[in-house]
């Protein structure tokens, strides 16, 4: 099984159609994946479904497809500290979360994100984007 960290840029495709819904949708649902995220998560998803008027028991339903990990206090300060003079506060964390839980490849759609989790050595997937995402153990295996 491997350890797949999905950041709210990939998750948010499981709460309402988007493009590439459907592959993120098979990356979650394949059974060698462990489908992992941190609270952070359940924060910008629910803001995200309020932004949009989805109710909030779909984002129960969609925070359901991931194991959440809580971030230590520690954490924080290593996500301040994270080389990247444009990357985002937020996105910064999910990927400290993503290198301390020894995830095998982030999932994100966003460029900046992307950009610094390759920095630090995590290999970074878009399910429908990448040709070779289409089948997991391809990509990651």
């Amino acid at each position: 099984m491997r350890r797949c960290y999905f950041d709210t840029s990939a998750a948010v495709k499981l709460l309402r159609d988007e493009p590439y819904s459907d592959d993120v949708e098979r990356w979650v649902k394949d059974p060698a994946v462990d489908a992992i995220s941190s609270s952070l998560l359940e924060t910008e998803l629910r803001r995200a479904a309020t932004s949009w008027r989805i109710d909030q028991e779909r984002a129960t339903e969609t925070l359901g497809n991931f194991n959440l990990y809580e971030h230590p206090d520690w954490e924080f300060k290593a996500a301040g500290l994270m080389p990247g003079r444009f990357l985002r506060s937020l996105d910064a964390l999910h990927v400290a979360a993503a290198l301390r839980v020894q995830a095998d490849v982030l999932i994100t759609y966003d460029r900046r994100m992307a950009e610094a989790a390759q920095k630090m050595g995590l290999p970074v997937v878009q399910p429908g984007v990448d040709a070779d995402a289409s089948v997991v153990p391809s990509v990651i295996g």
